[in-house]
């Protein structure tokens, strides 16, 4: 029996929704990176770690040479590894970053929120140009199917309500006269370690005042960093959160260039007046209010099932495990994972409350959200196309193999195994599970409940129900 063909016949209208399984599970892991994961709390991106905050800058001129400092965290998971921090400008005048307008003045590290940035031993170089050229190579933006191009960029992840609603790609397309737009995306190329607070200082050129000074408005810039990894074949790709996350600006900082002088933080708190109401402790150097759950002869505490947060204003992040405060360290998030969703799966094989096409829609999503703090869409991508390769194609349909027995003597639209009307559905939903139990087996953590090395091609029940 097709156990979803009432659903199928709802949901597909066209045999071209399911056609390439490969494509199918890359486009379904993309939509963790969707609008309605975004919010406004920037959830994914918070989860995977990376955060970012811009602690001052020297000059808010127009034209002038401006010392620019923003504190930078890297992922939680020490497996994912980050060879460049990717700054892109966003503003109403446009920054025009090269060799000679922008250049790293520091870059300082600490692995604990609250001890003082190090030196870094390591050589750091920049790199400029504009986000297409940074990110063309990486298939994220062409795989998607809600389109989420580089050239769609409005601004990273952010916090409502700050947001400069200018876009970061600023070029690539020849204007009349043949020349692309400003550089506003500079790479910052070196060593750079997981679960680390990095301090960098660029020192940057301010772009001129659209009408000149004194009658120009303000203009408001925001800073986004991206997270750049290497694939094996040498090309470049964003680790983490694939929109990036928005700089925000320290408490009292004002992310704006003006005609008339005045201090970026001048509307900041002073040491003695920042914590004032609050439970948290004072970062005396960037004066500001790290809030946390308890503090204790000074010093600040969260709650053993918090992620901590590196960089911003807040030290006890979400839960590790949404929900669950058992798990009290990222070692063992995995595990948990693990039981979730075994759990989920063994509803799915017994009851009809959960439907195929939800699996994929709606729980992988999940699935990939809550991991987040282990893994990133690249690995789980990374994971979905060693799944496939190791499948047995069936000929008779190439590129999207499914179960050798097929469906034909159960289902009225099939023949010879496979449709040309309707997907596999059971089938995806069986490789969902196994795709999930793959990418927790490639974590350390054996899953034998969701992954085995079982083909489900070869065996029409392995798991002891009826697939077809």
């Amino acid at each position: 029996m097709c156990r979803t063909l009432l659903a199928i016949s709802l949901l597909l209208s066209s045999a071209l929704a399911f056609t390439i399984y490969r494509e199918q599970l890359i486009d379904v892991i993309a939509k963790e990176q969707s609008e309605s994961l975004k919010g406004g709390a920037s959830t994914y991106s918070a989860r995977t770690g990376a955060q970012c905050q811009l602690q001052n800058f020297s000059s808010n001129v127009y034209g002038s040479n401006n010392e620019i400092v923003f504190s930078a965290s890297t992922l939680h998971s020490t497996r994912i590894a980050t060879r460049a921090a990717l700054i892109c400008f966003s503003s109403t005048s446009s920054f025009d970053l090269n060799s000679t307008s922008a250049t790293i003045s520091s870059v300082k590290s600490r692995t604990n929120r609250f001890a003082s940035y190090q030196s870094v031993s390591s050589t750091y170089t920049a790199q400029y140009g504009h986000l297409f050229e940074f990110l063309y190579l990486d298939n994220y933006y062409a795989y998607s199917f809600e389109r989420t191009r580089y050239d769609d960029f409005a601004f990273g992840r952010y916090d409502a309500p700050y947001v400069v609603n200018t876009p970061l790609f600023t070029g690539g397309n020849p204007s009349a006269t043949g020349q692309e737009g400003p550089l506003n995306c500079m790479s910052i190329e070196g060593t750079f370690q997981g679960q680390t607070d990095y301090e960098i200082t660029l020192s940057v050129s301010n772009p001129s005042s659209a009408d000149g000074c004194p009658t120009a408005a303000d203009m408001p810039f925001q800073i986004v960093l991206l997270w750049l990894g290497e694939n094996s074949d040498g090309t470049t790709v964003v680790r983490g959160d694939k929109y990036g996350t928005t700089c925000m600006p320290r408490t009292g900082v004002t992310a704006a260039l003006s005609c008339t002088p005045a201090p970026a933080d001048a509307n900041a708190p002073t040491v003695a007046t920042a914590c004032n109401g609050k439970t948290g402790v004072v970062d005396t150097k960037y004066p500001s209010c790290v809030q946390c759950d308890t503090v204790s002869s000074g010093s600040c505490s969260c709650a053993a099932d918090k992620l901590k947060n590196l960089v911003g204003p807040t030290y006890c992040g979400e839960e590790i495990f949404p929900g669950d405060s058992t798990v009290v360290s990222l070692a063992d998030l995995p595990a948990r994972l693990c039981s979730k969703f075994s759990a989920i799966r063994a509803k799915w094989e017994t009851t009809s409350f959960i439907s195929d096409p939800s699996l994929w829609q709606l729980y992988l999503p999940y699935f990939v959200l809550v991991g987040a703090p282990s893994f990133d869409y690249e690995w789980a991508k990374h994971a979905n196309f060693t799944l496939y390769a190791g499948e047995v194609q069936d000929g008779r349909r190439l590129s999207d193999p499914s179960r050798y027995f097929g469906i034909g003597q159960k289902c009225a639209l099939c023949s010879n195994g496979l449709s040309d009307h309707i997907g596999d559905l059971e089938f995806l939903s069986i490789q969902t599970f196994r795709l999930m139990g793959k990418i927790i087996a490639d974590l350390s953590t054996p899953c034998s409940q969701l992954y085995t090395t079982a083909k489900p091609q070869l065996d029409p029940s392995p798991s002891g129900i009826e697939w077809g």
